[in-house]
């Protein structure tokens, strides 16, 4: 499980980015996300399309009052999080 601190979303600048789920073109203008991920010895942006980065998560509701893992606020019973990441 990779965890993802921060998703970039932008209209992509060029049309040269590819999907790294799809393995498509993500064409100019077009919006995509992008999280940052370890590749080649460094950290760079992995672009997706909208709907396969949606794909790629999976939310939920809390069954009782938690914690945010990532930012440490307080979740009352019932809101919206995120369960499980699956790779992209």
């Amino acid at each position: 499980m990779v965890s993802v601190k921060r998703v970039h979303v932008e209209r992509a600048k060029s049309d040269k980015s590819s999907c790294k789920k799809c393995q498509k073109k993500i064409k100019f203008g077009e919006l995509r996300a992008g999280v940052d991920c370890w590749m080649g010895g460094r950290t760079v942006k992995a672009w997706l399309h909208m709907s396969c980065m949606a794909e790629c998560f999976k939310f939920g509701r809390c069954k009782a009052k938690s914690k945010c893992k990532l930012s440490g606020d307080l979740l009352r019973c019932g809101a919206l999080r995120q369960n499980r990441r699956s790779e992209y």
